[in-house]
């Protein structure tokens, strides 16, 4: 339950019991000061870590479009730095969600093998199931986002504090930089990367387990006997390198012109 211990499950090296940590961080419509606003995910992020190597080994990135209230409210825009043409142009969230899981498949963690790790239980405790009974969104999150760690639980324990503290906190704490913008996803994710590995390198790799687990499950598509006989197959063979940020990429060069290299940012 929340707040509890929790432990390792899944498959994988990493005395924790999880191969990956899947480091996430949704951004959403909102208004200030409007608790009945409807909350639309509009990035969604995530950072793959092994725990073992402290390596991000890739990242997930996509826009996503809102269809119940599509223009962002300034205050929104503010507090994210996200602009309504990143949006406008973006798929919506069940195409996001399709592609997530065929990220994470590529990896063989759609199911099981991976930790996902948030500051906080909001996001998956409240927004996306929220969200996802508002537009009759029934099994589509992967499986292995049924069970998370809010970071901020082994902080607490590892940090011997009795106060739970938000990112920027936590960060102070453990005298960590903080890069990037804050409440922009992809930056918090990493930054909340850090802050796991921090806690690891103190408390062991067993300190940053799960603390809570979803109690109405509709939205999660049934764990496939396939997919994950496929996962372990793709196991097996040795991981190609992958782009770092699952975003469009740019337009080819012309044939004539220097091939050069944009890593996404």
């Amino acid at each position: 339950g929340e707040g509890g211990g929790g432990g390792g499950g899944g498959t994988g090296r990493g005395d924790g019991g999880y191969k990956y940590w899947l480091v996430m961080d949704f951004e959403a419509t909102c208004e200030k000061d409007d608790r009945t606003w409807p909350n639309e995910i509009i990035e969604f992020p995530a950072v793959l870590v092994d725990p073992t190597t402290r390596d991000v080994v890739d990242e997930f990135r996509s826009m996503v479009r809102p269809t119940e209230r599509p223009t962002l409210t300034r205050f929104c825009t503010e507090l994210t730095s996200i602009t309504q043409d990143q949006v406008d142009g973006a798929p919506e969230l069940k195409e996001v969600l399709q592609s997530f899981d065929a990220w994470l498949s590529s990896h063989g963690i759609s199911e099981d093998g991976a930790l996902s790790i948030w500051c906080g239980d909001w996001d998956l405790k409240t927004c996306l199931p929220r969200e996802c009974e508002r537009k009759a969104l029934r099994g589509v999150v992967p499986p292995v986002l049924r069970q998370w760690c809010n970071i901020k639980f082994p902080f607490c324990d590892v940090m011997g504090s009795k106060k739970r503290r938000g990112m920027d906190g936590m960060l102070g704490a453990l005298r960590i930089e903080l890069v990037g913008h804050h409440h922009l996803g992809i930056d918090d994710s990493r930054n909340i990367a850090k802050i796991a590995l921090a806690l690891a390198a103190r408390g062991g790799v067993k300190s940053v387990a799960a603390t809570s687990h979803a109690r109405d499950v509709s939205m999660y598509r049934k764990a496939n006997g396939l997919v994950r006989a496929r996962e372990q197959a793709a196991e097996a063979v040795p991981p190609q390198p992958l782009s770092p940020s699952h975003v469009p990429a740019p337009a080819p060069a012309p044939m004539s012109a220097p091939a050069t290299t944009n890593p996404a940012a």
